[in-house]
């Protein structure tokens, strides 16, 4: 049972509902057939009794009608898509929960196609699914601190040769990604364009001169070198001049960058790993 939500009696292989369930919702007014922890349509509740005695040899649940809270869907830990009381389907990527729209779910409840997950955190994935994985050849994700990620993704993971990484300061990588890890060489400019480094495999190797970095941003990523972002002005408070406000640096390293992967290495050399 999920507070909030309802209870559904289902059968589970490998972490995932499979087969046919049944769910009721929290305030006990609706039940639902399920398949593969999907609800398909609505039954009466005497079938639902009958389908859970005879399948699954329980009593229909005892639920207690409390207010219906979206942030009580974490409670479904394990999981990675659920269907909250007021019918929304959420679905979890990357240990985070969101709402989806987009191309038609298959007959499984997976996403296959375009579409646009917004999650509790305020990130959102805008791209292709397949399998209920990101995968396509430009998908953007942004999160909501006003980090970006443009490119090509497969198997739910960052993965092709020209990709774009957008600080929220201003700061722009351009690399390549296999597997969801930075591959090969690749370009990190400051805010003002005026300092790049060169990277490999994601972390830097010195400075590049402006014309170094214009040329090899061209010739291994055909692509130009980013408009320069402006510094904000702030008027002085004898009100006759005016500063300057410098973009504040951010290490292309930040362990943001690796969000999606299962463990990743901190500048300090302290080892993380994500679970669930």
């Amino acid at each position: 049972q999920i507070a909030n939500v309802g209870v559904c009696y289902s059968l589970f292989q490998d972490g995932k509902p499979v087969g046919v369930g049944v769910y009721w919702t929290h305030d006990k007014t609706k039940v639902f057939r399920t398949l593969n922890g999907v609800n398909m349509e609505e039954i009466k509740m005497t079938d639902a009794s009958e389908l859970a005695m005879s399948k699954f040899k329980l009593p229909p649940p005892k639920l207690r009608s409390e207010k219906f809270e979206p942030t009580s869907r974490i409670k479904n830990l394990f999981s990675s898509k659920a269907v909250t009381a007021d019918g929304k389907l959420w679905f979890k990527d990357n240990g985070e929960w969101g709402t989806y729209e987009g191309d038609p779910l298959d007959s499984n409840g997976d996403r296959q196609g375009n579409g646009k997950m917004t999650y509790s955190s305020g990130n959102t994935y805008e791209g292709g699914f397949v399998n209920n994985k990101y995968n396509c050849e430009k998908g953007i994700y942004k999160w909501a601190d006003g980090e970006t990620f443009e490119g090509p993704w497969k198997d739910g993971e960052r993965d092709g040769a020209v990709c774009i990484y957008r600080n929220a300061d201003g700061g722009v990588e351009y690399s390549g990604y296999v597997a969801g890890q930075a591959t090969g060489e690749g370009i990190f400019w400051d805010p003002d364009r005026k300092t790049a480094y060169k990277l490999l495999n994601g972390e830097q190797k010195g400075v590049l001169s402006p014309a170094a970095a214009e040329k090899l941003a061209k010739e291994k990523f055909n692509l130009p070198v980013p408009d320069p972002v402006v510094s904000a002005t702030t008027t002085t408070a004898g009100g006759g001049g005016v500063a300057s406000t410098p973009p504040q640096k951010i290490e292309p390293t930040s362990i943001i960058k690796n969000f999606f992967s299962s463990k990743a290495v901190t500048a300090d050399v302290k080892l993380w790993f994500k679970d669930n």
